[in-house]
Protein backbone atom coordinates (compact mmCIF):
# COMPACT_ATOMS: atom_id res chain seq x y z
CA UNK A 1 0.00 0.00 0.00
CA UNK A 2 1.12 3.14 -0.98
CA UNK A 3 2.03 5.72 2.52
CA UNK A 4 1.12 8.51 0.53
CA UNK A 5 -2.43 7.75 -0.42
CA UNK A 6 -5.01 8.96 1.87
CA UNK A 7 -7.41 6.25 3.47
CA UNK A 8 -10.91 5.45 2.04
CA UNK A 9 -12.16 7.08 4.77
CA UNK A 10 -10.48 9.95 4.63
CA UNK A 11 -11.13 10.71 1.24
CA UNK A 12 -14.55 9.93 1.59
CA UNK A 13 -14.74 12.26 4.77
CA UNK A 14 -12.98 15.07 2.09
CA UNK A 15 -15.37 14.19 -0.50
CA UNK A 16 -18.29 15.00 1.47
CA UNK A 17 -16.93 18.29 3.00
CA UNK A 18 -15.89 19.49 -0.51
CA UNK A 19 -19.65 18.79 -1.24
CA UNK A 20 -20.80 20.70 1.94
CA UNK A 21 -18.80 23.61 0.89
CA UNK A 22 -20.13 23.86 -2.24
CA UNK A 23 -23.65 23.64 -1.20
CA UNK A 24 -23.29 26.38 1.02
CA UNK A 25 -21.41 28.07 -2.06
CA UNK A 26 -24.43 27.30 -3.50
CA UNK A 27 -26.82 28.41 -1.12
CA UNK A 28 -25.16 31.97 -0.19
CA UNK A 29 -26.07 32.31 -4.29
CA UNK A 30 -29.77 31.86 -3.51
CA UNK A 31 -29.77 33.63 -0.38
CA UNK A 32 -26.86 34.90 1.74
CA UNK A 33 -29.40 34.94 5.04
CA UNK A 34 -29.91 30.85 4.28
CA UNK A 35 -25.92 30.20 4.63
CA UNK A 36 -25.93 32.73 7.96
CA UNK A 37 -28.64 30.94 9.83
CA UNK A 38 -26.74 27.47 9.13
CA UNK A 39 -23.79 28.48 10.39
CA UNK A 40 -25.16 29.63 13.37
CA UNK A 41 -27.29 26.65 13.88
CA UNK A 42 -24.62 24.02 12.87
CA UNK A 43 -21.48 25.65 13.39
CA UNK A 44 -21.68 27.99 15.96
CA UNK A 45 -24.13 25.78 18.02
CA UNK A 46 -26.90 28.61 18.39
CA UNK A 47 -30.40 27.67 19.58
CA UNK A 48 -33.46 29.17 16.63
CA UNK A 49 -33.39 31.81 19.78
CA UNK A 50 -29.97 32.66 19.74
CA UNK A 51 -29.62 32.66 15.89
CA UNK A 52 -32.80 35.17 16.04
CA UNK A 53 -31.30 37.73 18.08
CA UNK A 54 -28.31 37.41 16.05
CA UNK A 55 -29.41 38.04 13.14
CA UNK A 56 -32.11 40.55 14.59
CA UNK A 57 -35.06 38.58 13.05
CA UNK A 58 -38.11 36.73 14.67
CA UNK A 59 -37.57 33.03 16.13
CA UNK A 60 -40.82 32.40 13.36
CA UNK A 61 -38.52 33.84 10.50
CA UNK A 62 -35.50 31.66 11.98
CA UNK A 63 -37.45 28.32 11.71
CA UNK A 64 -38.75 29.36 8.56
CA UNK A 65 -34.98 30.51 6.78
CA UNK A 66 -33.84 27.32 8.57
CA UNK A 67 -36.35 24.38 7.06
CA UNK A 68 -36.01 26.11 3.82
CA UNK A 69 -32.00 25.83 4.08
CA UNK A 70 -31.80 22.45 5.25
CA UNK A 71 -34.39 21.06 2.17
CA UNK A 72 -32.22 23.38 -0.48
CA UNK A 73 -28.82 21.80 1.02
CA UNK A 74 -29.93 18.28 1.07
CA UNK A 75 -31.36 18.57 -2.59
CA UNK A 76 -28.16 20.08 -3.16
CA UNK A 77 -26.21 16.96 -1.75
CA UNK A 78 -28.45 14.30 -3.26
CA UNK A 79 -30.68 13.65 -0.19
CA UNK A 80 -34.53 13.94 0.32
CA UNK A 81 -35.43 17.42 1.74
CA UNK A 82 -36.47 17.00 5.15
CA UNK A 83 -40.22 16.46 6.61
Amino acid sequence: RDEAAPEPAATDALTRLLAIHEALAQLEGVDPRLVRVVELRVFAGLSVEESARVLQLSTATVKREWRKARALLAVALGGDPPE
